[in-house]
């Protein structure tokens, strides 16, 4: 402890109460209040004062008996416990892993009061309370100096009338418990016209939101699918028309019939439709929201424990050692315990933050705690640095779920020697509360001879997750979608959910005026986005009420965070090695009741695809401004470039460019890669073959492009001759930009990521980028046009195209151009082109070869027919560039 030093000696002056542990090693075992000061004694009266001995100062019974009781001081009043009124509510919910089953109940102490609950009558090792809300006042000092402490013990009512104890749990602050109430008057004045603050919406005034337009939303509606809405020329929207122009189509009928718009579709041009992830893979890798920790450990969601506590009870007073704590251990108490000021003044309603007036208790809108019947959907995505248990360092992991009396998992569907598994699976099962109320998810190492071993595991409260305000049940996707890869997976609509938030927290539920209105405690939301097409008004709607159930925790008072669609990274754990990490594992898990009748929708299909081998062409068009050596004093250099992806095996280099001045320089050269991709882990998949083993290696798919100086003679090949380098991860590269003079390193910043496997191909200029060797720091280096096309092995294989400038569909021959010509066409990247002879895709070629570049690019082919590219590819040789 640390004493208040004070030279004043009265009581007045002393410091205020403090209470202090004691501890037993690390493990506290008590308190102690009281108020510690240090008094200087002078030096003259410490020189005249006689201190008798220790043993003269107590009787032999350790009690002075006091002479002159009227000479003992007063405390003053800062040390004097002030007792204030209060209410305690308290809902019994019930007992989980008892040791012991017989006929339990529990008692609550605090201060002079005593509050008992009823006897549970079922012998079962988790059960409810029958009639688990109580309520009683009571005085005390809870203030922070003289709170008491707060005891909950655990009985036995056995036979004959006697009671036997079997634990305890000590609160030593119940303070933790208290909450403040306000008047209904000022909780409502404070809500009226309480706007849901958003990024999404734009203030128009103070009770009118509209909806903002979403740039990715936007761009998605220029590549949407024919299938979700057919194009006019698609279809005969007269004929329709007819049938529906008197009234807006149904949810039902959406799902049976085309829908139109009397917008029209845009297609682009230069890209690929469609960058949209289609499978759940490609979104994870993409834009999945991804926790580091427990779900449950998110500051934001309060651990779940907002509806009531888990109390760990044992069986005697704990040592501090964790082996023998863990055998005093006899169960847990689930409860939900209120403490406030009571009572409030005659003509004052008191109510809690969430509406509930307290004259009605603390927990009365709370969900009772009868037996109730789920759905679980367990999905497991992957593990990472799980420890190894054979003697070669891997593991053969596989994974087993227990919940209750049920077990999962097949030992057979293992995953060889490895130390990261992706697993992708489902597992879907019933359970009843309170009995199913723990998951426990394990991570077992499977060996042909010896019994499988334990490497680790970990236990999720699915009880928590389902009555916690935080709607822990099923996350909140980022959007409505009716149909499609990415539909609405909750058995609940979002409008369901926004009532039954109003509803909890006692604010008038949402209007909707119309498909594009929600109006919500007197604050209009409106979405008047003329770009984004829905399936349906149902659909516009319900994205409104889903972006304010997104934005509930701005709202004043009673606003809190829900929990949004994700994946959880949960840390596994062996009680054989207690406290020591066994690994990660990725998942997340999806709640329905069974005994509301709720529609369950399908499950979200997690498979993993297989390894899968792609070609990557990467065509070098031009470079721009780069900046020679400063050292050799050269106004010309010859240049080339080169590039590789994976390893550095499969460098490709072009053709070099002799006597480069600087400007753009044209190199029209194609390159072609091969490698196998694992989407799930978004890696490259390389494998080395020994004579007894296989070693594979995943590493990260970045293409890597230098420029280098070909007159160079530094024996340092990578560095020495390095003119510029670019690096391109192509699940998250720069976008890049169309105009060379707006291609910068700060643009690429700014510009979005985007994901080649997703846009399969792309033209655009790039800035090149050198590292100071004395700083460190990225140097300016020119920049560089490409054009990146990603095909499937097997599509591929149907459309060749040569390496270089080389049979199958070669490219066009850059000019040889004088400095005066090269500068004067510096300004336009199109090659003059003509056509000696032929007409029809003769004639074709030459357009799109002028506009392209070449007429063999993957853009190319993506716009031509197959019909007209195999003719344009046996008259290339007609076409002649000068």
């Amino acid at each position: 402890m640390m004493p208040v030093i004070d030279d004043r000696q009265d009581y007045e002056y002393a410091p205020k109460m403090k209470w202090y542990d004691m501890m037993i090693g690390n493990e506290v075992t008590g308190q102690v209040l009281m108020s510690v000061q240090v008094l200087q004694v002078p030096e003259k009266l410490l020189k005249t004062t006689i201190y008798s001995p220790v043993q003269e100062s107590f009787f032999a019974s350790g009690v002075r008996e006091l002479e002159n009781t009227e000479a003992v001081e007063p405390l003053p009043p800062t040390l004097i416990p002030k007792y204030s009124s209060y209410k305690v509510d308290i809902y019994w919910w019930g007992l989980r892993d008892l040791s012991v089953t017989r006929k339990p109940c529990v008692v609550l102490e605090i201060e002079d009061l005593t509050l008992k609950s009823d006897i549970i009558s079922e012998k079962r090792n988790s059960c409810n309370f029958p009639n688990g809300r109580s309520s009683q006042t009571f005085e005390a000092p809870l203030d922070e100096a003289h709170y008491p402490p707060l005891s909950i013990r655990l009985y036995d009512s056995s036979t004959f009338g006697r009671t036997l104890f079997f634990g305890t749990y000590i609160v030593k602050n119940p303070m933790k418990y208290y909450v403040n109430w306000l008047p209904k008057d000022e909780r409502e004045e404070s809500l009226r016209s309480a706007s849901i603050m958003s990024s999404s919406f734009t203030e128009v005034r103070q009770s009118l939101y509209i909806k903002k337009s979403n740039p990715i939303i936007k761009e998605s509606t220029e590549t949407i699918s024919d299938t979700a809405i057919p194009l006019k020329s698609q279809v005969k929207p007269r004929k329709w028309q007819r049938l529906f122009s008197r009234r807006e189509p149904s949810e039902e009928e959406y799902t049976l019939l085309p829908m139109f718009t009397n917008k029209e579709v845009k297609t682009p041009v230069k890209e690929i439709p469609s960058h949209e992830p289609k499978d759940w893979w490609m979104r994870y890798l993409c834009s999945q929201k991804i926790f580091e920790s427990e779900l449950e450990l998110q500051s934001e969601f309060s651990k779940f424990k907002d509806w009531c506590s888990t109390l760990k009870l044992y069986n005697g007073n704990k040592t501090g050692i964790p082996e023998k704590d863990e055998q005093l251990h006899c169960g847990y108490l689930k409860a939900g315990i209120a403490l406030y000021k009571w009572p409030p003044p005659s003509s004052t309603i008191a109510v809690s933050s969430y509406g509930v007036e307290l004259n009605r208790g603390y927990f009365n809108d709370h969900p009772s705690n009868e037996p109730t019947k789920f759905l679980v959907r367990v999905y497991l995505v992957k593990a990472y640095n799980i420890t190894s248990k054979d003697f070669t360092g891997k593991s053969s992991p596989y994974a087993v779920l227990n919940c209750g009396t049920k077990h999962l998992g097949d030992r057979t569907s293992h995953t060889m020697r490895t130390l990261n598994p992706i697993f992708g699976k489902m597992y879907e099962f019933s359970c009843t509360l309170p009995e199913d109320y723990l998951l426990t998810v394990a991570l077992y190492d499977y060996d042909q001879n010896q019994p499988d071993e334990l490497i680790g595991k970990t236990d999720i409260d699915l009880e928590d997750r389902i009555y916690s305000k935080h709607k822990g049940r099923v996350g909140l996707s980022l959007e409505y979608n009716m149909v499609g890869p990415y539909k609405w997976r909750d058995c609940i609509k979002p409008s369901a959910i926004l009532e039954e938030l109003c509803q909890k927290n006692h604010i008038p539920a949402p209007i909707y005026p119309g498909s594009s209105t929600v109006l919500v405690n007197g604050v209009e939301y409106r979405d008047n986005e003329k770009d984004r097409v829905y399936g349906s008004p149902v659909e516009r709607r319900e994205n409104i009420c889903l972006t304010l159930l997104h934005n509930w925790h701005t709202l004043p008072i009673c606003g809190y965070h829900l929990v949004p669609e994700h994946v959880e990274t949960r840390t596994l754990y062996n009680p054989a090695k207690p406290g020591t990490e066994m690994g990660k594992l990725q998942m997340w898990i999806d709640i329905f009741p069974l005994d509301v009748g709720y529609f369950i929708p399908s499950p979200v299909d997690i498979t993993p695809r297989k390894i899968e081998e792609f070609e990557l062409r990467v065509i070098i068009l031009n470079v721009n401004d780069i900046k020679l050596n400063d050292e050799d004093n050269k106004k010309s250099s010859d240049i080339y470039v080169r590039a590789w992806i994976g390893s550095v095996e499969q460098v490709q280099h072009t053709d070099v460019h002799y006597i480069y001045q600087g400007g753009v320089c044209n190199f029209n050269w194609c390159m072609v890669f091969n490698f196998q991709y694992q989407h799930a882990e978004g890696k490259l998949v390389t494998k080395e073959k020994g004579p007894f083993t296989e070693v594979e290696e995943r590493i990260p798919p970045v293409l890597i492009v230098q420029v280098l100086d070909g007159d160079s003679t530094s024996s340092d090949d990578f560095l020495g001759n390095e003119l510029g380098s670019l690096h391109l991860n192509l699940n998250s590269m720069p976008r890049g930009v169309n105009l060379v003079q707006t291609c910068t390193l700060d643009s690429m910043e700014k510009t979005k990521k985007i994901s080649l496997f997703g846009l399969r191909t792309i033209r655009s200029w790039w800035p090149l980028k050198l590292i100071d060797r004395n700083t460190g720091s990225d140097m300016p280096a020119g920049s560089i046009e490409l054009e990146l096309t990603l095909l499937p092995k097997e599509t591929a294989i149907l459309m060749p195209l040569g390496v270089g400038r080389q049979m199958p569909c070669p490219i066009i021959r850059p000019m040889c151009q004088t400095k005066k010509k090269q500068d004067k066409n510096a300004k336009s990247r199109k090659c003059k082109l003509k056509c000696i002879s032929g007409r029809g895709p003769t004639r074709f070629a030459h357009h799109f070869t002028a506009r392209y570049g070449h007429s063999n690019s993957g853009e190319a082919r993506t716009v031509l027919s197959t019909r007209v590219l195999k003719t344009l590819l046996r008259r290339s040789d007609r076409v002649r560039a000068y």
